[in-house]
């Protein structure tokens, strides 16, 4: 090995802390050939970490501007590859992996891991690593069609019809594709009530006046401690989301201030009424 080799694997180990490096190579692990010979590269010239609030550690190369070898459609948006669930000191830990632009960039743990984050003398276990994406592959689905003149708009039936003739429409989305739909959900791991696959069905989404309703394509995710949810409607401060990997089919309201929902509902049309009642939003 060169002396320039040898100094370049020293300081990466001095980047890359013992417990990172162990929940990387897990990560690892699950990846392709092919996606294992660009993590190598993006990892080897990594040379500055930041750790936020002892929860997050973002990772850096020398200049923002070094030539970094990139997965594959890459977005500019953040882009979580993988959960790593770990144990250490009888305490049981989520580490969160997230691309950006291509290229890994930082690990969230789910507490501060200040005190073993450094350490060799410890002992973690790791309890499952879950890849979220291919980092080979696309990670979202294609937009489909938005209208916003109401002769072309999709022809709605059931509760949907009866809600928007109250509620009338500025914009509206076609509907995916059924398997395209369920393979999105499936790999969200969403189970929603049924009046939201209606629909789903039906439309991909639409704006009104009064609240702003996202399908497949516009749904956003946003984090509360280790939950992940979905956010399918929002207006003003107040939302209703999904929870990832919920067991029971419903959606929960929650307001923008508030650390956790306050609401729960079996039903979307229901949730949403509750939503637009809410007062003091926007």
């Amino acid at each position: 090995m060169s002396l320039k080799a040898w100094l370049s694997t020293v300081f990466r180990r001095e980047v890359i802390a013992p417990l990172d490096k162990q929940i990387l190579d897990e990560v690892r692990k699950h990846l392709s050939p092919e996606a294992q010979a660009i993590w190598d590269e993006q990892l080897r010239v990594l040379r500055r970490c930041q750790l936020i609030l002892g929860t997050e550690a973002d990772y850096y190369p020398a200049s923002p501007d070094e030539p970094t070898v990139r997965f594959p459609h890459h977005p500019e948006e953040e882009r979580r590859l993988a959960v790593v669930r770990f144990e250490c000191r009888n305490t049981v830990y989520q580490a969160r992996i997230h691309l950006v632009d291509g290229r890994f960039f930082s690990i969230t743990y789910s507490r501060d891991v200040r005190r073993i984050r450094k350490r060799h003398d410890v002992e973690v276990k790791v309890l499952s690593v879950e890849l979220l994406s291919d980092p080979m592959r696309p990670d979202a689905p294609v937009s489909p069609e938005v209208v916003s003149a109401p002769g072309l708009f999709p022809v709605m039936s059931g509760w949907l019809a009866d809600w928007i003739s109250q509620h009338p429409v500025l914009e509206m989305a076609y509907p995916m594709d059924a398997p395209e739909r369920e393979r999105w959900l499936n790999r969200r791991r969403l189970l929603l009530p049924d009046d939201y696959h209606e629909l789903l069905k039906q439309c991909d989404g639409f704006i009104t006046g009064d609240v702003d309703v996202f399908g497949i394509s516009s749904m956003y995710e946003v984090n509360f401690g280790e939950a992940i949810y979905w956010v399918l409607a929002g207006r003003g401060g107040g939302f209703i989301v999904a929870r990832e990997g919920d067991e029971q089919p419903r959606v929960y309201y929650f307001h923008h201030e508030d650390g956790t929902p306050s609401a729960e509902f079996t039903s979307f049309r229901e949730a949403l009424q509750y939503l637009i009642a809410q007062p003091n939003l926007p």
